[in-house]
Order: C-alpha cells, then structure tokens, then sequence
C-alpha cells in the first residue's frame, strides 16, 4: 500500500454531520468523533482504505467509510457554529457525508491524505499499481503539480499511470 510517510494525517477529531437524509425532515446534528485512516480488504480481495470513525480515541467503533469510489470536495454548505472548516466526501452510493476541522491546515491535510488514498484505491482496482508510492515519487508528483492539495484525483492517476520519476 501507501508508504505511511506520505500520508499526513492518518487519525484524529473531526465533526461529522450525523444521520442518514430519509427526506422526513430529520434533524442531523454535528457530532465530535475521533476518525482513523485504515487499510481494509474488499471482498474482492484486494487492498484498499477506510476511515473508521469512533465516540472518541480507544472509544465505541461508530462506522466506516469505504473510500473505494470515492471522491472529496471542499464546499460551504453549514452555517452550524461547529462547522469551521467543512468538507465533503462524494460516496460510491452518492451519498455525501459532511465532516469539518478545527482549522484550515488540518482540512487541508486531511484531503490531501484521502484523496492520496481514493487515488491508489482507484489505480489498485484498475490493476495498474505495482509497487508502493514512495516519497521520490511523492516528491515528483509536488515539483510536477505544485501542492499535494491542488492534486485532484484525476491527476494523481496520471502521474501513477505514466509513473512520474524522480
């Protein structure tokens, strides 16, 4: 998989907006809850990630997001007093699930570890990664691209396909 180095934040708090949306007019509350960038096992076989999220650090496992098709976006949706730094993550159903940081450089980390992970998720189903991303190649992919932030998905595929060296 990912060599652990280059993900940036692999654990900690963020809000999420609670609930599923039924269209009955439930109210969806922000809940505080501790998530954990994990590997998991499709029941293809193959190896991907998760992110697990819980009442709080070493607390009641709550659920888990496949990032298998995944995509996530930045968009103010929430004027919640709780919700200073939201952002959203496209599901394979087409759900979205709203979480939100305590501060700007946290989100910006937090994107830039999953969209790293949807990315190696999305060339590993496709058949087309054979060996772990390193930083020579993470290196390459910032003198190439500028911010690991600024990278979409898309682009990151590329660099995995033409195998961007150093």
């Amino acid at each position: 998989l990912l060599d652990p180095s280059l993900l940036k934040r692999t654990e900690g708090y963020l809000f999420k907006k609670g609930g599923a949306n039924h269209g009955n007019g439930m109210r969806r509350n922000w809940k505080r809850r501790y998530f954990v960038l994990g590997e998991c096992t499709s029941e293809s076989g193959s190896n991907g990630y998760e992110l697990r999220y819980y009442d709080y650090q070493g607390g009641t496992h709550k659920g888990s997001i496949d990032l298998a098709g995944c995509e996530v976006f930045c968009e103010a949706r929430s004027m919640h007093k709780q919700v200073k730094y939201e952002f959203q993550i496209l599901l394979a159903s087409g759900n979205i699930q709203q979480l939100s940081s305590d501060s700007y450089d946290e989100r910006e980390e937090w994107i830039e570890t999953l969209n790293m992970a949807i990315a190696y998720v999305k060339k590993m189903e496709q058949g087309a990664v054979g060996k772990v991303i390193t930083h020579s190649l993470a290196s390459s992919l910032l003198c190439v691209y500028g911010f690991y932030h600024l990278l979409t998905v898309e682009s990151l595929l590329l660099c995995l396909t033409v195998g961007v060296q150093p």
